[in-house]
């Protein structure tokens, strides 16, 4: 496995999503209960991009079909039609950077 940085932690403020792209891949960086969160902005259900989604402690809304997605919570579907879970990435800080296993 492989570190690769997202982004600095100066970047990301607690309750708002901040989307990023690493290698090709789509991510969203938060901060919840003083720790980073990275997971994949893609909704599991049709693919739609979360970056834009409502986010409210924890949870973020899909604009496309309203499933709800528990960021504190391995990115579990709390509601149809999403089924599965968010990506979710292992963070780790360090020199003030925000760095994921890939």
């Amino acid at each position: 496995m492989e570190l690769v940085q997202v982004c600095a932690i100066s970047e990301v403020k607690a309750g708002i999503i901040k989307s990023v792209d690493v290698e090709g891949v789509k991510l969203m960086v938060t901060k919840l209960d003083g720790e980073y969160i990275v997971a994949s902005r893609l909704c599991t259900h049709k693919t739609f991009d979360l970056g834009s989604s409502h986010y409210d402690d924890g949870y973020i809304t899909c604009m496309l079909h309203t499933s709800v997605f528990d960021l504190s919570d391995n990115g579990e579907a709390m509601n149809p039609p999403a089924t599965d879970p968010l990506d979710m990435y292992e963070v780790i800080v360090k020199d003030d950077f925000i760095y994921i296993k890939i």
